[in-house]
């Protein structure tokens, strides 16, 4: 398609502007997020598809939108010289539009999130079964209504963890309002007010789905791996914001926005985002070791004559969770998460290696650094 034919479709799609600030091609990431942070904490897939888990990722998902809008409308002076070719920037949504359209989305997002569907696991899309009695014995769904939280009865959600959703959501709604005129001027905490805000989605996910597990009877409990996968996504996040960072220097000098990449160069801010990726692998792939109990020896034992024909015993009786499908899994989940780490660790000193940064290096980052954050998180969820 020529651009003529560009222009001619945007000219008769004036909404087009609009699906164009919102950014939804984050909407699906941010909903994933708080699926992946339910799954790693009760690996039940009916519990990750219960309504309080959905509540959750379509308000991370309001709340990614919202922010991205947020972003745009007070970022219009500098993004004339870092993105020219946003809508804000063209004139193609007038600012107060694009201003009330982001209110409306975290305005939104803090009313899902702060109300109670009251409606308990065997509401999920999957029936759970009681616990205690056969198999065959499942609740009897009850009446689905809406309730506020100072009404809700005494079988709804646990009241601490609710009380703790609540309040997530609305630390992340304030975070992302108050981003620009408060954040923002600090290097560093503005970089990590994004990585948390983002990595708030897999907490609720994990609490989401523990209070639905809790109030059905089901074995419950926040994982080791929960705290691994949001420092995991905190790391990487900051990291990328730091790219992103070194590309939009030009407008932030203009700007007189002070970043870090301006306050320490290009290198020492990158190696500063190496090394926090360097220590979520450390804590992920220590969490590995610790569940697999996992030692050399044992690694060593997989590949000698005797040891194997241990091993393909052992799968054979046990399958692929037995001690010795386990001790593999374990070993392949550990190589994993150091390939992932490691990847981005070596790409970072490949270019400070290099004297800065050439032709496409800050795409590539953008590209593999969410890469090698989903590869840890899915590790995450299968170990």
């Amino acid at each position: 398609m020529n651009s003529s034919n560009k222009h001619t479709l945007k000219s008769h799609h004036p909404w087009h502007p609009y699906i164009e600030v919102l950014r939804p091609q984050n909407v699906l990431p941010s909903a994933f997020l708080v699926l992946i942070g339910a799954w790693i904490t009760t690996r039940d897939l009916r519990l990750v598809l219960s309504p309080l888990v959905a509540q959750m990722a379509i308000t991370s998902a309001l709340v990614a939108v919202g922010s991205c809008v947020l972003n745009d409308y007070f970022d219009r002076g500098v993004d004339r010289i870092n993105h020219p070719e946003r809508t804000l920037v063209q004139g193609q949504i007038r600012p107060i539009h694009a201003l009330l359209l982001a209110l409306s989305c975290l305005t939104t997002a803090l009313l899902l999130g702060n109300i109670d569907l009251s409606c308990t696991t065997h509401r999920a899309f999957f029936p759970v079964p009681v616990a205690g009695q056969p198999s065959t014995s499942y609740l009897p769904p009850p009446p689905m209504r809406w309730a506020t939280a100072r009404t809700l009865a005494p079988h709804s959600y646990t009241e601490s963890t609710r009380r703790l959703l609540r309040r997530i959501v609305q630390t992340a709604v304030a975070a992302v309002v108050l981003y620009t005129p408060v954040f923002k001027p600090f290097p560093f905490l503005k970089n990590g007010v994004v990585a948390l805000v983002i990595a708030a989605s897999v907490a609720l996910g994990g609490l989401a789905a523990a209070t639905t597990a809790t109030l059905s009877s089901l074995p419950s409990s926040l994982r080791p791996s929960l705290l691994a996968a949001v420092i995991t996504v905190s790391c990487h996040i900051f990291h990328r914001e730091i790219l992103m960072d070194i590309d939009d220097i030009a407008g932030d000098q203009a700007g007189s926005i002070l970043t870090l990449p301006r306050l320490l160069g290009k290198p020492l801010s990158l190696s500063l985002g190496g090394v926090l990726v360097a220590v979520s692998t450390w804590v992920s792939a220590r969490l590995v070791v610790i569940q697999h109990a996992l030692t050399f020896s044992s690694l060593f034992s997989l590949f000698n004559g005797p040891g194997l024909l241990a091993f393909r015993a052992a799968w054979g009786a046990a399958g692929p969770h037995g001690t010795a499908g386990g001790a593999l899994g374990g070993w392949v989940a550990l190589g994993s998460i150091c390939v992932a780490g490691v990847g981005v660790c070596l790409y970072d000193w490949r270019v400070v290696w290099r004297g800065g940064f050439r032709g496409r290096d800050v795409e590539r980052g953008v590209e593999w650094v969410p890469l090698a954050m989903l590869t840890v998180l899915l590790v995450l969820g299968a170990v």
